[in-house]
């Protein structure tokens, strides 16, 4: 089980089937669907705040069960995701 908090709005999501062969890449994938987020805007980091690769998996950074990963967008968008989950088009 993996935790997944989006910083921007606070709401929380929670993966219950997740391999930890899963490359980031294929988890942002899956976090688009789970909450409209389009892959290539998001950042991920764990623990330490840094960026995780896209390219490696999540063994790789050492997750311990039932973890949080932190759920960011590029700075510059994150208005427009605030908007959409506030439900306000004038944004």
């Amino acid at each position: 089980m993996l935790n997944i908090h989006l910083r921007s709005t606070g709401e929380r999501f929670t993966l219950q089937t997740i391999h930890f062969d899963t490359k980031i890449r294929e988890l942002k994938t899956i976090l688009e669907i789970i909450c409209g987020i389009p892959a290539h805007l998001q950042v991920l980091s764990y623990l330490d705040e840094g960026t995780l690769v896209d390219s490696q998996k999540l063994k790789y950074y050492d997750p311990v069960p039932n973890c949080t990963f932190e759920l960011d967008v590029w700075f510059i968008y994150e208005p427009i995701v605030q908007a959409v989950v506030a439900n306000n088009e004038a944004k």
